[in-house]
């Protein structure tokens, strides 16, 4: 349904971040995923040239034509330095990645973790993984240090069903890895 509003709100395919495909050359540029629709632009242009609100203003009719209403909570407007599907963009350094109280917060549940050295449940060393893999996506190549984990986690899956709630040790190998 995305796709079909956006295309009837007539979003130019030039200007779409799609993540399987290289990413449009220059601003203003847009994206969606399942219901969420984005633009992003440069701040410091004259706020009258700016198309991004345009946009997302055309979808809003194509949603609201079709029958679906718009999450008021969800519009952000001309924020500098704000999130878009949980990346934070720098204002200044135009930095994409996962912003600073997220990576505190895996930070911090990765030392609850650690110091619970002695036994804990799969699911939540799958969970911190997962975090960290989210993480990483700003960064694909810091995914290959998960390696071991990953092979290590693979074992655990294939033991069978329950997995997740066995409490285990967490190997040397993986701590250190």
């Amino acid at each position: 349904m995305t796709d079909v509003t956006t295309q009837r709100a007539e979003m130019p395919e030039a200007s779409r971040l799609v993540p399987t495909a290289l990413c449009p050359d220059a601003l203003p540029l847009w994206g969606s995923i399942v219901d969420d629709v984005w633009a992003l632009e440069e701040s410091g242009r004259d706020a009258t040239q700016h198309v991004g609100p345009m946009w997302l203003n055309a979808v809003d009719r194509c949603w609201e034509a079709a029958g679906i209403q718009s999450h008021p909570s969800k519009k952000i407007n001309a924020e500098v330095g704000g999130e878009i599907q949980g990346y934070h963009v720098g204002g200044r350094t135009h930095q994409v990645g996962v912003s600073v109280p997220k990576r505190l917060d895996t930070l911090q549940a990765t030392l609850w973790l650690l110091f619970e050295r002695e036994v804990v449940a799969v699911a939540w060393v799958e969970r911190l993984i997962g975090k960290y893999g989210y993480v990483h996506t700003a960064k694909p190549p810091l995914r290959s240090i998960f390696e071991q984990a990953f092979k290590w986690l693979e074992g655990l899956r294939a033991s069978g069903r329950g997995y997740r709630h066995r409490m285990i040790r967490i190997p040397g190998a993986i701590l250190f890895e």
